[in-house]
């Protein structure tokens, strides 16, 4: 029987270099495929993205400023031995009583422990006239507590007394409920009657006194103090000043403070000087510049006024 003749096929060097670079070419032109493939996948049907942050960054201009309010100087002496009816930033009447004045340190410290009690009179009067606290939830007395608090942080911060002086009242009735609902026992007859009794012994300790008004028939906003720049510039005349009286008035140093003063309106007026280029921006109609005091603890969320370069 005859056996069959196996075969061996062999490549010599040349051939095998040619085949090599056959492969190389195909598997580069299967890749350059494959990706020419995505990248037309990614044009038809590309990625979907949503807006995460958006913010918008204004220009921001430094400068100095004089800031003109329509304000009254009040002649008044509060020296000595006084007790203020009114707090700084809270809203006064035509000639009205603002403090008094006692001959002693003792008479005027009587007479300021008279007017917490007076306050305090007030409130628990004010909260037996109210609902009936007990039946109420304490959580919810707590938080509304917690958010008078916060209102009087607020207040306080940007510099608004009366505001914050409103606050406090308020928690304080707050505290006085939440103690209400939290004892249950807690008798509001007696205690009113308690402080109309404290409130006879003590109005009897005070003694005469000086009463001290303003003097002037001008209502507003009351502030204990000046600031010694309220007779740089006129307020009446804001819409006409020139660039040289403004840098004068920022040169100008602060009076000795004297007296009091009564702030009539919340209008004011903020004069500064800008270069040329900067001031053309803010020429365009309706544009408006967002006035911020940092070294005063004014928010930058103060609100906007229009804007009037000249």
């Amino acid at each position: 029987m005859a056996k069959k003749k196996e075969r061996k096929w062999t490549l010599d060097a040349k051939t095998r270099v040619l085949v090599r670079r056959v492969v190389v070419i195909a598997a580069v032109v299967v890749l350059l495929g494959t990706l020419g493939f995505e990248i037309a996948k990614l044009r038809q049907n590309p990625i979907q993205t949503t807006t995460a942050v958006e913010e918008t960054i204004p220009e921001a201009v430094n400068t100095e400023v004089f800031v003109l309010r329509d304000e009254q100087t009040v002649q008044t002496d509060l020296s000595g031995y006084t007790v203020l009816f009114v707090q700084d930033g809270e809203r006064v009447g035509s000639n009205a009583q603002i403090a008094a004045r006692f001959a002693d340190s003792g008479s005027a410290k009587r007479y300021a422990d008279l007017v917490e009690l007076r306050a305090e009179y007030a409130r628990y009067a004010a909260l037996s006239n109210g609902r009936e606290y007990s039946s109420m939830k304490v959580e919810a007395l707590m938080q509304k507590a917690a958010e008078k608090v916060c209102a009087f942080i607020g207040a306080a911060d940007s510099g608004n007394i009366a505001a914050a002086k409103t606050y406090e009242n308020d928690f304080l009735g707050q505290e006085t409920a939440l103690e209400i609902a939290v004892t249950g026992d807690l008798d509001l007859s007696s205690k009113i009657a308690e402080l109309s009794q404290k409130l006879e012994a003590q109005e009897a300790t005070v003694g005469e006194f000086e009463s001290v008004t303003t003097g002037v028939d001008s209502s507003g906003y009351f502030f204990s103090r000046t600031d010694g720049c309220e007779d740089v510039l006129s307020y009446a005349d804001a819409d006409k000043l020139t660039v040289e009286q403004i840098e004068l008035a920022l040169k100008e140093k602060p009076a000795q403070s004297s007296g009091s003063k009564i702030v009539k309106s919340h209008v004011w007026y903020v004069a500064a000087i800008l270069d040329a280029q900067t001031a053309d921006k803010l020429t365009v109609k309706k544009s408006s510049v967002r006035i911020a005091f940092p070294k005063a603890g004014v928010p930058d969320s103060a609100r906007s006024e229009s804007a009037r370069p000249r």
